[in-house]
């Protein structure tokens, strides 16, 4: 699928030409005006395969009635040529006044570009073919495509549009073999793209609230869909053993791997530095990418958000809750395990580091100032299994 940013005054009408866009594998993306539609350049350019542009459309949301101007029109060519530098985003004008179709134009004249007429279905079909050949030669478009059942899952539908920014930026880094990049920053992306994997799992009431909502829900959220978790027993399996190997890789390595100091069990950033072929970087990320093509299957085969309520059962005779999980660090340089705080001394006594999996004997109400509103409680007694 092909995604096009599209100006439009009329965008929201214009269905017909949304349904035959959509036949030609093409997604139009409208706005109705230049200002919003730039605002969204601005935003998410590299998520997009080339624009289409009304001769005469908006400068902004308070107008209405019948506009007349082609000021729009240069604004948005203008500001995506001051883009360029971001990406070279193809720009295709498409319009049903004669203005443009019929007679010539100042701008399409200025900036060498034909006129497609949108009453034209020769014109369209030329328009939809011209938008591919030209897109297909853009670097996101060939990693969007090669990637597809990843991105896939990129949609409002599923973990959100923002997620195939994110993604797109690993993928970039992994096909230029890039050599030198922020590898805090590349694994941060891995693990909120997770996150927003889980979050979707239960929006779609597959994961419980009694997780999602609880402290240490990212680790938690793990155990519930390897079916692992102490609390629940899986009616039917959700992630198959593979998955759920490649999720708790890219939680271990990506949780080391954000902190470039403290006690780390792993020392994935001093290690990608000794060895810089990049290869570990790139084979998290492509296990990322078996998880989220496993994960749009799964979706829409669980599309009964009540009947997913009923994929699991709380153990309801399980003996006192026992808090098991793996050792963090926040941004403060904070230790911590499944929202509890670890004093530092905790830490250098038991010779812990950051990815160690400890079980959590006993804790205390945390009384610092400092810390109080993060974490309230303290861990005072753990052992590591």
């Amino acid at each position: 699928m092909y995604k096009i940013i599209w100006f439009d005054d009329e965008c929201d009408s214009l269905n017909i030409i949304k349904e035959k866009a959509q036949l030609n594998d093409i997604l139009l993306s409208g706005f109705s005006n230049a200002q919003a539609g730039i605002d969204e350049l601005k935003k998410n350019i590299k998520n997009y395969d080339a624009a289409i542009i009304d001769g005469l459309f908006f400068v902004n949301s308070s107008q209405s009635g019948v506009p007349t101007s082609d000021k729009a029109l240069f604004q948005v060519v203008t500001e995506i040529q001051r883009l360029a530098s971001h990406k070279i985003l193809p720009w295709f004008i498409l319009s049903g006044q004669t203005s443009f179709t019929k007679e010539k134009n100042r701008y399409a004249d200025g900036f060498d570009h034909n006129v497609y007429d949108k009453l034209n279905e020769d014109d369209l079909n030329s328009l939809w073919r011209d938008i591919k050949t030209a897109a297909t030669n853009q670097h996101e478009t060939q990693i969007r495509h090669k990637y597809k059942p990843a991105f896939d899952l990129c949609t409002d539908e599923y973990i959100g549009s923002d997620a195939e920014k994110s993604l797109l930026s690993l993928l970039e880094t992994v096909e230029k073999r890039v050599d030198h990049f922020n590898t805090e920053d590349k694994l941060n992306s891995i693990r909120k793209i997770v996150e927003k994997l889980f979050a979707n799992f239960h929006r779609t009431n597959i994961l419980p609230d009694a997780i999602w909502n609880a402290p240490g829900n990212i680790n938690n959220s793990s155990r519930f869909l390897s079916g692992k978790h102490p609390d629940y027993t899986l009616v039917t399996e959700i992630a198959p053993p593979v998955i759920s190997q490649l999720l708790r890789n890219c939680l271990s390595f990506t949780q080391d791997g954000s902190h470039a100091e403290g006690n780390l069990n792993l020392k994935v950033n001093t290690f990608i530095k000794q060895q810089p072929t990049g290869y570990l970087f790139n084979s998290l990320v492509f296990q990322l990418l078996e998880v989220l093509a496993w994960s749009r299957t799964y979706f829409d085969t669980h599309k009964d958000y009540s009947e997913n309520k009923n994929i699991a059962v709380l153990n309801t005779d399980a003996p006192e809750k026992q808090i098991i999980g793996l050792i963090c660090q926040d941004e403060h340089r904070n230790y911590y395990c499944e929202g509890l705080l670890i004093p530092y001394n905790h830490i250098n006594n038991n010779g812990y580091a950051v990815g160690d999996s400890i079980k959590v004997l006993r804790t205390k109400d945390n009384t610092s100032l400092k810390t109080v509103n993060m974490y309230h409680q303290i861990i005072t007694a753990s052992e590591k299994i």
